[in-house]
């Protein structure tokens, strides 16, 4: 059993003092707790650019990293999943970098999305309205690390399981498609 700060380093994200102004042609993309989607992920298409002089490139963010919603009633982590340039992440979200070869952001992302993880979350939250994960509740997390081959077993087993259930997803909303369509031709009289 190791601590979340043993194998990654955990950073605010950073401490806008006012509103973003957005730009359009801006030079700094900015994720927002608003750009999390409930399947943990990053929506790309919804993150907003700012126009900023200069930005600190230890607040940027790149593939591998994990962002920590530490607000709220769900303290879920999710993945960027792709290359991204000049983007950083907006306060109160938090970075989650692993520090060695010997940790896969995949699999961080799985052991801090389950269940006994968040249930350990949940009874640390502080604060009112929703309450916040502090930096140190997240750094305290306790994670069980196997090696490098059992991490890699287990992301491919979360992957096809999350296939799977995207492809149970479908047939479900074919068979409403069906049912309605026929539900549909009884109501006009059909047989």
């Amino acid at each position: 059993m190791k601590l979340l700060k043993d194998i990654a380093n955990v950073q605010m994200g950073y401490p806008f003092r006012s509103r973003l102004e957005l730009s359009l042609n801006g030079n700094l993309g900015v994720i927002q707790m608003k750009d999390l989607s409930a399947e943990e992920s990053v929506d790309w298409k919804s993150i907003q650019k700012i126009e900023m002089e200069s930005c600190d490139t230890k607040h940027f963010v790149r593939r591998g990293d994990l962002i920590f919603r530490s607000r709220g009633m769900r303290n879920t982590v999710s993945i960027v999943d792709n290359e991204i340039d000049n983007t950083i992440l907006a306060a109160p979200l938090y970075r989650i970098r692993a520090k060695k070869n010997n940790v896969l952001p995949e699999y961080l992302w799985w052991y801090i999305n389950l269940e006994k993880s968040q249930r350990y979350l949940r009874t640390r939250l502080e604060g009112t309205h929703g309450g916040m994960i502090s930096r140190v509740t997240l750094d305290e997390l306790p994670l069980d690390v196997p090696s490098v081959d059992t991490q890699k077993k287990i992301v491919e087993l979360v992957r096809l399981h999350k296939y799977k259930k995207e492809l149970e997803k479908k047939r479900i909303a074919l068979l409403e498609l069906k049912m309605n369509a026929l539900l549909t031709g009884l109501s006009k009289g059909g047989k």
